[in-house]
């Protein structure tokens, strides 16, 4: 019920802040700001979006274990999933890309991804109290209830997650600065801008599990005490990512001084 409630609230949460990011980009003052933001704030907050601790690389490890007699249900898993994200960004690049490039409109459509994906997220909490130590130990493993389960959750996972990481590709490689603002030269281009808010989201990645290893080891989740403690690792994820929608700050439009 709790889990019902909380999507709920989440849900509400992101059409009140998409309206008011749809109102922002209708109003008669648009033409005073400019959508272009500048690198090193883009920069940091590309680094700090992606710096958050998650738990996808232990459920790839938990998955495994559930399906560790089953390795044609593992291939298939993983099929599945990538089939699942190249449809997200199908579907990212058809209704999303266009309409919600720059400014307010990405700044509304990054807050409602990011809020619905940690919601998503905490259906791996479901799997992880389904699959019972008995399952985890092989014995039991033949559950096709557990493995529909498996599959489910990870089609929800693996799309909501592709179309939430997109708005980072969108704004890294439509961002540009003109040379009016910043002096042109061989070093400093369009080109160079890309590859460097790649790297930044790259770096964030990384930092991610940097920050991920020491709560993982507070916790003391493993496969030798059979995954204890795991729920609360990927609810601290879900937290950690809907505090993340306070770095949009970052990338608010700007009023133009000219």
């Amino acid at each position: 019920m709790s889990l019902v409630i909380s999507i709920g609230s989440g849900l509400a949460i992101s059409l009140l802040y998409s309206w008011y990011c749809h109102h922002q980009c209708t109003k008669k003052s648009r033409p005073k700001t400019t959508a272009v933001v500048p690198p090193r704030k883009l920069a940091l907050y590309l680094i700090l979006r992606h710096a958050i601790p998650s738990a996808g690389v232990l459920m790839y490890s938990f998955i495994y274990t559930i399906f560790q007699k089953e390795p044609l249900l593992l291939q298939i898993n993983s099929i599945l999933r990538s089939a699942v994200t190249a449809l997200a960004t199908c579907s990212y690049e058809r209704f999303c890309a266009k309409k919600f490039n720059s400014g307010w409109g990405i700044i509304g459509l990054i807050t409602v991804l990011t809020i619905i994906t940690a919601l998503v997220s905490l259906l791996d909490i479901i799997l992880v109290h389904i699959a019972d130590y008995n399952i985890i130990s092989g014995e039991n493993i033949g559950s096709t209830h557990l493995y529909w389960i498996v599959f489910l959750v990870g089609i929800f996972t693996a799309y909501f997650g592709e179309l939430n990481f997109m708005p980072s590709v969108v704004l890294a490689s439509t961002n540009v600065i003109d040379d009016s603002v910043y002096h042109q030269s061989l070093v400093y281009n369009e080109g160079m801008q890309y590859a460097t808010f790649v790297s930044c989201i790259d770096f964030g990645d990384q930092a991610a599990g940097w920050i991920s290893v020491p709560i993982i080891s507070y916790l003391g989740i493993s496969r030798e005490n059979n995954w204890a403690n795991l729920e609360w690792f990927i609810v601290i994820c879900a937290v950690a990512k809907f505090v993340s929608v306070v770095f949009l700050c970052l990338i608010r439009p700007t009023r133009q001084t000219g």
